[in-house]
Order: structure tokens, then C-alpha cells, then sequence
């Protein structure tokens, strides 16, 4: 100030446009600096708040769980069921619900018609049916077959599932491409636009969906998988919500497995690509996990519990 003269309304004038400029300025970049804190910090309680959240939930769950429903009387598809996961489903599901109706539905037919054997001798009625997903012509041929030598599906369990080569995208086929999402995305379209509308009009029923960990975050090498899955978990949680605007009593459960011992992964590197080491499960342990959590109508299911969720927060 001492470099304009004393009392000059002029000068005077310039040193508070001057002053206030810089308040502006100052309060600029501290509202500024103030948003990102608080973006920050919000982020941080977030992740804080669903990791203690996930655990607390499974710890709570450990000693305190939801009465089971029971699943005898429901006529129960499953997609995949000739190995693996979707065998030991049927398995359990024919030794806790005795009296359900088991369809299984595979593209191997000497696997299925084994799945279907096994179920047989322990008195459970069981149909096998022969039948690639991704060809929309067969999934309706045999959808209607179903409906005329068993009666209408009252439960889905969207089992099958194709794991591409473990590769870089650009190493990957057309072929790899099509393949990848036809099996493990569009055939739910397929087969949802089939059975789904008797479950509306009867205002019951319940969709269970094999999804992934990886239907949460990007796996190098597992690009198409990880793409499928994610796709996968959109179309499900889309089509809940519109049950639920529409107060439709359909019941929507998505399981997403860590790592299940199945041929499919046993020669994967698929660990070496999440952000956190998980425990494998064999497929018996795991069908019984999924299925006792269908009978108790949950929503989401982690497995193994707590440590596939921990790692959707670690993305």
C-alpha cells in the first residue's frame, strides 16, 4: 500500500479488488482442497465400513442363521449338473429334499445320464436332458419338453459355464469371444424367457445364478470370463428389480465362488490374477453352502464366506 499515495480513492479501489481477488482465490482452493478431503475420507469409511460389515455378517451368520425353506414338491433345473459343482448340487439337493423333482440339463450326455443314475438309485425323481444353452432353438425344444414330461420349473439354477483359455484378449478367437459369452450369458436369456413367465403368473418361484468373484473386477488373462460374468451379474440384478417394482414374489440368489475344484480351473492360473489369496473349496463342500443358502432365500451369497466379498472391496 505504501507504493500509492496516502488517501487516493483510486489506489484505494485497486487494493480491495486486489485483496479480494486473493480471498476468492484462497477460498477457491480450500473448497477445492476441502472436496477431495471429504472424498477421501468418504471413500475410506466406505471400504472400512463393508470389509467390518462382511465379516460381522458372516460371524453373525455362523451362529445365527435364517430358517431354511424347504425345496420338496419344486420342480428344480439345473444347467450344468453332469459334473463338477452342478453334480454335487443335484446330489444334495436329492439327499435334503427328497421329494423335489430334479431336471438336469447338460451338453454331455453320458455324464448327465451318471448324475441322473446316481439320483435315481437314492429315489429321487430325476429327468437327464442332452442340450447345448447357447443354441437358442434347442433351449426352447427342450424347455417345452420339459414342461410336457415333468410340469413347469419352479426353480432355476444357472450352473453351466465355459472358462476360455487363460491368454491375453489379443492372443483370443472369435471363436474363444462367441463362445465365452453365448454359454455363460446369453443362455440365461434363453432359458429366463422360457420358465421365467409361468413363474410370474404363478407369483412365485426362484432364480439362483452361478456368477463368479471375477463378476466384480477385471482379471488379467480372464478377460472374457471376467466380462461374462460381470454381464451376467447386470442381467440378474436388473431383472430382480424389475420383480421387485412390480411386486412379484420371485426369489433372485447370486452366488459368487471363489475358487471351486473343478475341471474347469484345474489348469488356470486364476489366483495369480485377484488382489488377495483365497481358499479352495471342492465342489461338495461348495454345492452345500450354495444350496442351504438358497433354502434360506439369500440375495448374495460369498464363497468361501467372507473372503471372496473381502476381495470385491479390495478392487
Amino acid at each position: 500500500a505504501s507504493t500509492y499515495c496516502d488517501g487516493c480513492s483510486k489506489c484505494y479501489g485497486f487494493y480491495v479488488t486486489k485483496l479480494e481477488e486473493v480471498r476468492k482465490s484462497s477460498t477457491l482452493t480450500f473448497n477445492t482442497l476441502l472436496i477431495l478431503t471429504r472424498g477421501a475420507f468418504g471413500d475410506f469409511v466406505y471400504l472400512i465400513t463393508n470389509i467390518f460389515g462382511a465379516y460381522f455378517q458372516y460371524l453373525f451368520r455362523l451362529v445365527v442363521k435364517p430358517p431354511m425353506k424347504s425345496l420338496d414338491k419344486e420342480i428344480i433345473l439345473i444347467t450344468g449338473a453332469g459334473n463338477g459343482l452342478g453334480r454335487e448340487m443335484c446330489l444334495y439337493l436329492g439327499e435334503t429334499c427328497p421329494d423335489a423333482t430334479l431336471v438336469c440339463w447338460d451338453i454331455n450326455q453320458k455324464s448327465n445320464n451318471e448324475t441322473v443314475k446316481r439320483l435315481k438309485t437314492k429315489g429321487v425323481r430325476a429327468f437327464g436332458y442332452e442340450i447345448d444353452i447357447s443354441n437358442r432353438e434347442r433351449v426352447t425344444e427342450c424347455a417345452a419338453k420339459v414342461r410336457k414330461d415333468v410340469g413347469y420349473v419352479t426353480v432355476i439354477i444357472n450352473n453351466a459355464g465355459v472358462l476360455h483359455k487363460t491368454d491375453s484378449f489379443l492372443n483370443l478367437t472369435p471363436t474363444d469371444i462367441e463362445r465365452t459369452f453365448n454359454v455363460n450369458t446369453i443362455s440365461q436369456c434363453w432359458i429366463l424367457r422360457e420358465f421365467l413367465p409361468k413363474m410370474v403368473e404363478r407369483n412365485s418361484g426362484h432364480v439362483v445364478t452361478i456368477c463368479s468373484v471375477t463378476g466384480h473386477m477385471g482379471n488379467a488373462n480372464f478377460s472374457l470370463y471376467s466380462a461374462s460374468k460381470c454381464a451376467q451379474r447386470g442381467l440378474i440384478e436388473s431383472i430382480a428389480l424389475e420383480m421387485e417394482i412390480k411386486n412379484i414374489n420371485i426369489n433372485f440368489t447370486t452366488v459368487f465362488p471363489g475358487f471351486i475344484n473343478t475341471q474347469m480351473i484345474a489348469n488356470t492360473n486364476i489366483s495369480a490374477s485377484l488382489p488377495i489369496p483365497m481358499q479352495t473349496l471342492e465342489p461338495k463342500e461348495a454345492a452345500k453352502e450354495i444350496i442351504d443358502s438358497v433354502r434360506r432365500n439369500e440375495e448374495h451369497v460369498y464363497i468361501p464366506r467372507g473372503t471372496s466379498r473381502f476381495s470385491v472391496f479390495m478392487k
